[in-house]
């Protein structure tokens, strides 16, 4: 389901460049990890059992506060609901953020994932459709704003 949002008819394989429980928690070793890689696909699992994510065509950048990138091919995604959101035209320039403290999907910070992810629940489903086609009862996380991460990974998209 989702290598078909990502690109249908097309051959590519995930390389795992970053894995929550075996890499750690951590912003800094999150951005360590996939420095110049890009697409990147993220899997997220929270501890209440949700699953979801997002996917961007461009590099991840932690460079001071709030570093925004365009990307119009960015989107998120629930699993569990089986369903795709995608991203505003007009806030196209707002894909991804992020900065040493968290990084985003949305320049509402639509889904947000914070340092510590696995020993708090900071990280945030926004749920208000500010920059993705999302609706406002958090359908990513399952009704919850915030939620705390079980797993986290993240994979190169490598295009054939």
């Amino acid at each position: 389901m989702v290598c078909n949002w990502i690109r249908q008819n097309t051959k590519f394989k995930f390389n795992l460049l970053y894995k929550v429980s075996r890499d750690e928690d951590r912003i800094s070793t999150f951005t360590e990890k996939f420095k110049g890689k890009s697409p990147t696909l993220i899997l997220i699992k929270s501890k209440a059992g949700y699953k979801f994510g997002g996917y961007t065509t461009v590099e991840w950048k932690m460079t001071g506060s709030y570093s925004y990138k365009e990307d119009k091919f960015a989107f998120i995604f629930s699993i569990n609901n089986k369903q795709k959101f995608n991203l505003k035209k007009e806030y196209e320039g707002n894909a991804i953020c992020g900065d040493p403290n968290h990084f985003a999907f949305g320049g509402g910070h639509d889904l947000t994932i914070w340092d510590n992810c696995t020993s708090n629940d900071n990280s945030k489903d926004y749920g208000y459709n500010h920059t993705y086609n999302t609706t406002q009862n958090y359908e990513l996380t399952g009704g919850s704003k915030n939620f705390q991460v079980e797993e986290l990974e993240v994979y190169q998209v490598v295009f054939d």
